[in-house]
């Protein structure tokens, strides 16, 4: 399970899993604020705007793919290329 870092709310940082969140909108009258609205019908009021939420996500789908190609890179260095390996006689 993956979370987002980077979030706060009443001064103390939050971590919330995105698979979670069905959507963001701000928070009442203040735009300081915004609402994330999760799966199971809860509201979490963070202390960033709808950008900066907007941007944490990006930054996170990033780290994730960038993750993912580390991944599939180091297993293509792992796996003998055809032609080489042991030979028996």
């Amino acid at each position: 399970m993956f979370f987002v870092r980077g979030l706060s709310s009443n001064g103390k940082e939050v971590f919330v899993n995105p698979d979670q969140v069905l959507y963001v909108c701000p928070a009442g009258l203040r735009r300081r604020k915004t609402a994330l609205v999760m799966a199971h019908s809860k509201r979490l009021v963070v202390d960033q705007d709808t950008e900066t939420i907007r941007q944490r996500f990006e930054d996170y789908l990033k780290e994730i793919v960038e993750s993912d190609d580390d991944d599939v890179s180091i297993a293509a260095e792992e796996r003998p290329k055809s032609g080489q390996g042991s030979s028996l006689s």
